[in-house]
């Protein structure tokens, strides 16, 4: 068990009289430990209980001068690869519980779980001037951070000898700022990887002390070519290349990667073998902060451009649209999870319908598909005539009854989804249309 210390916290015992000042973590006497009893929270009248001898953490912490700073669940695999290493850090920081979910229960960040598990004294300051505090009272010599939410002030990054690292998920100068991975799949990056710098007062502008890069494939099932290329292990696919990966996926690909490029780098940079590289600040570009609303889906994109959306966004704040449904009072929304690219063989654009590129024939495919469809025609998905166009967002079924969404070039076949009102259930897109049937032919918005 750890101590988890809020700059307004302090120590008493069972009197209430105060065994510390406002140094209390380098001047906490060991020998007064055992009189711990009780944390006292100011302004509270709670009393949390805390394991007796737990402030000696304190005083052995000069004896350990790295501290990690990070929170979400990027940060975990680096601070466990530290924690299982010669670089233990001796404190972790990361930002406070919040309330999670409908019943907004008051939940602990991924990294302070995780330090929680191996007894290693956790601070989350709530402002600036308690966060200078605590690290000034530390005296680190290696700051090292990942996705951590605070900006360090000059003051901080001016405390450790050895400066402050930061583990940033781009090559960087490309993809400052803080949604790189999302854009790297947005964009349809070929390349990805890793950048870890020495951080100075601008945000990921620091000198580059290393680098390491990864492949991103685009392999859809839809496209036999490239299906038949993955299968013959294509001596361009690495063990570290990653297809049509979703932000967690590929997060949890360059968080690996972060943590064996930073125990290979940090001997050398310790040592004062490495002399880091400045940016080269034309190349630098920029990445926004994501909104609820930039997961509403543009029906007149591509259905490329609306599939790595989809990945892109997931989990948060998904790929949605629109659904009007007689059923319920106002239109619901409709998230979908997982989609395939799909272009018919013929007359790409969104000009009539046909099977997935997988079952694409030649010669007289187009004639006998067509022949099929008018000798037996499905009530809930009409054939088109050669005059007509599906509208960008249209609901039709393939001629394998694959559920499928029109876009301004292509179309996706969905796979799950998730309708509001559901009560958050994931439907796969079978599930989707037995209760849903009439929702063919409708336009998305």
């Amino acid at each position: 068990m750890s101590i988890i210390i809020h700059p307004e916290d302090k120590f008493v015992n069972s009197s209430g009289e105060s065994l510390t000042n406002n140094n209390f973590i380098l001047r906490a006497d060991p020998a007064a430990a055992g009189a711990v009893e009780k944390l006292h929270l100011k302004n509270s009248s709670r009393f949390i209980p805390q394991m007796r001898g737990s402030l000696e953490q304190y005083s052995a912490s000069s004896n350990t001068k790295i501290v990690f700073m990070g929170t979400p669940e990027f940060s975990v695999p680096i601070l466990e690869k530290l924690i299982q290493s010669e670089y233990k850090p001796a404190t972790v920081f990361c930002a406070p519980d919040k309330p999670v979910g409908r019943k907004q229960f008051l939940t602990p960040p991924p990294v302070k779980v995780i330090a929680q598990k191996y007894n290693i004294p956790v601070f989350q300051p709530r402002d600036v001037s308690s966060f200078k505090f605590q690290v000034s009272s530390l005296k680190p010599e290696l700051i090292i951070t990942a996705a951590y939410s605070l900006i360090l002030p000059k003051e901080v990054l001016e405390t450790p000898q050895f400066g402050c690292i930061n583990v940033h998920p781009s090559l960087l100068p490309k993809y400052r700022g803080p949604s790189p991975i999302q854009t790297a799949i947005l964009n349809g990056d070929a390349a990805t990887g890793v950048t870890i710098y020495k951080m100075d007062e601008q945000i990921d502008h620091g000198t580059i002390i290393a680098q390491e890069k990864i492949q991103i494939k685009e392999t859809h099932h839809s496209d036999p070519a490239a299906a038949g290329e993955e299968s013959r292990g294509s001596e361009a696919t690495r063990a570290t290349d990653i297809i049509r990966p979703t932000t967690p996926e590929l997060s949890q690909k360059l968080s690996n990667l972060s943590s064996e490029l930073l125990l290979k780098t940090l001997p050398d940079w310790l040592a004062g073998k490495i002399t880091p590289m400045p940016q080269d600040d034309s190349q630098a570009t920029y990445t926004k902060i994501i909104t609820k609303e930039d997961g509403k889906i543009d029906w007149r994109k591509s259905a490329q451009a609306i599939e790595r959306q989809i990945r892109a966004y997931t989990p948060w704040p998904g790929a949605y649209a629109s659904l009007t449904d007689y059923r319920l009072p106002t239109a619901a929304k409709l998230k979908i999870l997982q989609a395939d690219i799909f272009f018919p063989p013929y007359a790409k654009g969104g000009w009539g319908v046909s099977a997935p590129l997988t079952q694409r024939g030649v010669g007289g495919f187009k004639f006998l598909s067509s022949l099929r469809r008018l000798l037996f025609p499905n009530p809930l998905n009409p054939p088109l005539q050669w005059w007509q166009k599906r509208q960008p967002g249209e609901i039709f079924l393939t001629d394998a009854n694959d559920l499928a969404f029109q876009t301004g070039d292509g179309s996706l076949i969905i796979k799950t989804l998730q309708l509001e009102g559901g009560k958050g259930k994931i439907l796969s897109a079978q599930d989707f249309l037995r209760g849903h049937k009439d929702t063919v032919g409708q336009i998305l918005t």
